[in-house]
C-alpha cells in the first residue's frame, strides 16, 4: 500500500500495572486518502489487525460523495478535517453509524461536547485543555478522548505538552495517545516506544521541534502532577503562578552547574 499515512497508536490501560509489552497495545491505524476509498475492502481483507480510516474529501461533498460515505461509515471511521465539513454529510439525512473523528483538536469542553453531539467517537485534546485534567475526566466514558503528548506550541516550559514520565496521570483520561502529526513513520514509532516506556533521559527538545530546552532528568519530579489541572491559567487567565518559570530557571542553573 503507497502513500498511506500510517500512524502508531497506544491504547493505555486504565492502571500502569495492566501494561504488558508494547505490541499488546499497540494500534497501527491507517489513514486512508479519497482516491483509494474504493479499495479498502481489499485492504481489510489483507491487513486484519490494522485500524483504517478514511480520509474524506475537502471540497464540499456532493450527492454521489455522500451516499458512498454513508456505505463506508459502516465500515471504517470517517476522518474529516473540520466539524464543518462533517456536518455537510450528515447535513445530507444519510442516517448511519456515525462513525467518524475531526482532524481537528478539540481545545475547549464546547468543543468536546459539541463534537459527542454530532456522532465523533474520537475527540483530539489539545491547547490549554489538555493540561485540565478534571474537567476532562467525565467525557472519558462518552467518547474516546485521544491527545499528541509533544504538540507544544512553544519551546518554553510554559506550554501545551506532556511529558513520558508524566502520561501515567493521565490515563484515566485519555485513552489513546498518538503521534499522527509526525509526517515521519520513524520517529513515530520511537516516540511511541518513549511514551509507552514512561521515562526520557535527555533533553526535551529532542522529542519534538517546539519542545522545551530543558533537560528532563534535571526537571522538578512533581512537575506533572502540579500542572494536571492548571489550563495554563498563566497564559490564557493571565494568572502569576511561576511555577513553570522556577522550574525552568533551576533547571537551567543545574545544567550550568554540571558543566562546569
Amino acid at each position: 500500500m503507497t502513500n498511506k499515512k500510517i500512524t502508531f497508536c497506544i491504547n493505555l490501560p486504565k492502571k500502569k500495572k495492566d501494561r504488558k509489552n508494547l505490541d499488546s497495545h499497540l494500534v497501527r491505524e491507517i489513514i486512508v486518502p479519497w482516491r483509494s476509498r474504493r479499495k479498502i475492502p481489499d485492504f481489510m481483507a489483507m491487513y486484519p489487525k490494522i485500524r483504517f480510516t478514511l480520509d474524506c474529501p475537502q471540497n464540499p461533498l456532493n450527492e454521489e460523495d455522500t451516499k458512498l460515505l454513508a456505505d463506508f461509515a459502516e465500515i471504517v471511521p470517517l476522518r474529516f478535517d473540520t466539524p464543518q465539513k462533517a456536518g455537510v454529510f450528515f447535513k445530507n439525512n444519510r442516517k448511519v453509524t456515525n462513525k467518524f473523528y475531526c482532524a481537528a483538536p478539540a481545545i475547549s469542553i464546547n468543543d468536546i461536547e459539541r463534537y459527542i453531539s454530532m456522532g465523533v467517537i474520537s475527540v483530539g485534546v489539545a491547547g490549554a485543555l489538555l493540561l485540565s485534567h478534571d474537567d476532562l475526566l467525565p467525557f472519558a466514558s462518552m467518547v474516546e478522548l485521544r491527545c499528541s503528548p509533544i504538540l507544544s506550541a512553544e519551546d518554553k516550559l510554559e506550554s501545551c505538552f506532556i511529558r513520558p514520565e508524566d502520561i501515567d496521570l493521565y490515563e484515566d483520561v485519555f485513552k489513546t495517545i498518538d503521534f499522527s502529526h509526525v509526517n515521519n513513520t520513524t520517529i513515530e514509532k520511537t516516540l511511541t516506544k518513549i511514551y509507552f516506556n514512561g521515562e526520557w533521559f535527555f533533553d526535551l527538545e529532542m522529542l519534538g521541534p517546539h519542545m522545551p530546552h530543558a533537560n528532563n532528568c534535571l526537571i522538578y519530579n512533581e512537575f506533572g502532577s502540579r500542572r494536571l489541572n492548571c489550563k495554563l491559567a498563566c497564559i490564557t487567565e493571565n494568572k502569576s503562578c511561576n511555577f513553570c518559570s522556577s522550574v525552568a530557571s533551576v533547571t537551567e542553573k543545574m545544567k550550568d552547574i554540571l558543566s562546569n
